[in-house]
């Protein structure tokens, strides 16, 4: 695989790349390593684990052939939610239940291949306060990819524009950007289409079409 896309979970990937991904912005063949691909969230929260897990994975499926890419499951549970976890700050990696997180992760994604040193690897940057995001982020350190790129998590970033500007002062002027034109903001309404399980994200985006859409919908740093 020329590129690796890790992400959370890969409507992550869609709903933060997808113009990206028609612009041709990364090396093909492209993969979306999905790293929690057991789900146990979706609207219905009466459905069992199995058939939450068939339902996303029947939507990644479709957006796969949509945007021509190949998904990868590492087949983790879904990383521990906030609310579940009790410390003063729930987002420090060092906490044992997600130092394991970072680190089970890790492991896998190493194992997808032997030889990084022609890859591209793309990954969260880990804002928008969500822990399996922070995780992914974290459990790509070190990995030997010829290149790395950082993308801005969506919709977050979108919902909250401080956590772009928080992304500029660190990293500077993004690598690659997508502004709000009509087309790209048809891209992106049409990859959150395709996870009719995740409506709020998928309102979220609908609604830059409407009034005021953000200057950047989608943003890359490289980062390695």
């Amino acid at each position: 695989m020329s590129t690796w896309i890790l992400s959370p979970h890969a409507d992550d990937a869609a709903l933060s790349l997808a113009v990206a991904l028609r612009s041709e912005v990364f090396p093909e063949p492209i993969g979306v390593v999905t790293a929690y691909s057991v789900s146990t969230f979706a609207v219905d929260e009466g459905r069992s684990q199995s058939s939450i897990t068939a339902m996303r994975t029947a939507e990644d499926s479709r957006f796969a052939a949509a945007f021509d890419v190949s998904i990868r499951q590492l087949g983790l549970r879904d990383a521990p939610l906030r609310r579940s976890i009790k410390g003063t700050d729930v987002f420090d990696l060092r906490l044992p239940v997600l130092s394991r997180s970072v680190n089970a992760l890790a492991r896998r994604v190493r194992s997808i291949q032997n030889d990084w040193s022609k890859t591209t690897l793309v990954v969260p940057s880990g804002v928008g306060g969500h822990i399996d995001h922070r995780v992914a982020a974290r459990a790509s350190d070190g990995l030997p990819a010829s290149s790395v790129f950082a993308y801005a998590d969506q919709p977050y970033a979108i919902q909250d524009p401080r956590l772009l500007d928080q992304l500029r002062e660190r990293r500077g002027e993004p690598d690659w950007s997508a502004t709000a034109s009509t087309r790209n903001v048809a891209v992106k309404v049409e990859a959150s289409e395709y996870y009719p399980s995740q409506p709020a994200a998928a309102r979220m985006i609908a609604a830059l079409g409407v009034a005021s859409p953000p200057t950047i919908l989608e943003a890359v740093w490289r980062i390695q």
